[in-house]
């Protein structure tokens, strides 16, 4: 979960209105974590190595040495590409005012197994503060529209 906390201090906003734009702004963070971070999770990069910042738990030797000699690669979560397939296909976003919710499932041949959901759902420092700025970055730009504004008598 990702806190941002922000103060509406105007009265060109309905309350209705207001619940609208934070419901907008959470669900367009969760498709942009979706398209911009969830791939990353199945890369070899530095978060994603044992020790990393996402968490990611020592695979075993031989079964290192066993995924490189049959599938060519060491990439983490990875190992037909099954799971990684069907991770990034089956993510939903599910948005209320107050959160928004990723999910997604793994398939019959590959199970989403506990310890892998746990090192997907990992968010890092960076993206959370990233998440912060463009909810924020979004939320500005739709409460900007008329749509959401309060109706105003002209005399």
């Amino acid at each position: 979960m990702i806190p941002v906390g922000i103060t509406v201090e105007t009265e060109l906003l309905t309350k209705r209105g207001l619940g609208v734009i934070k419901k907008l702004a959470n669900k367009e963070r969760a498709h942009a974590h979706i398209a911009e971070n969830l791939p990353r999770r199945f890369e070899n990069n530095a978060d994603t190595r044992p020790g990393g910042e996402l968490g990611y738990a020592r695979r075993t030797r031989s079964y290192m040495i066993r995924k490189a000699r049959l599938f060519g690669h060491q990439r983490p979560l990875v190992l037909t590409g099954d799971l990684s397939t069907s991770v990034l296909s089956s993510a939903r976003v599910t948005a209320t005012q107050k959160r928004a919710k990723v999910i997604a499932r793994g398939s019959r041949t590959s199970v989403l197994r506990q310890q892998f959901k746990s090192e997907i759902e990992a968010i890092t420092e960076q993206e959370q503060e990233g998440h912060r700025e463009a909810w924020v970055e979004t939320f500005g730009l739709l409460a900007q529209s008329q749509k959401y504004q309060k109706k105003q008598k002209v005399s």
